[in-house]
């Protein structure tokens, strides 16, 4: 993750690990969630940064991966919001799926609905 020093300061980073297998239980390799909390002109800010499976090999297979990396965003928000319930939080980077999907629209309305 890249920012201006003279902008950000960094407070902590964390990856959280996706387990993920295949259908003969071998492991399958994706990326971690990276987890950073930071001030922001002096405003403290939670950025989770996503890589999240890719679409090969179709929907049917693909789907469930990217679904147990939103779960794993889910968990994440969840025990940012434990600590701190009016967290500002931004999820970014690179989902893997568009805004009209399944897996998108369902992680991402249980997440807005709760900040209402």
């Amino acid at each position: 993750m890249f920012y201006r020093k003279n902008k950000f300061t960094l407070l902590r980073a964390k990856t959280h690990f996706l387990s993920l297998f295949d259908s003969g239980g071998d492991r399958d390799y994706t990326r971690d969630q990276l987890v950073v909390s930071g001030l922001l002109d002096n405003e403290l800010i939670y950025l989770i940064v996503h890589h999240w499976p890719s679409r090969s090999g179709g929907q049917a297979t693909s789907e469930p991966k990217r679904i147990a990396a939103g779960e794993l965003n889910r968990q994440t928000v969840d025990s940012i919001r434990a600590i701190n319930p009016n967290a500002k939080i931004i999820n970014m980077g690179d989902f893997n799926d568009d805004p009209t999907t399944k897996v998108l629209k369902t992680f991402w309305v249980l997440l807005v609905i709760e900040t209402k």
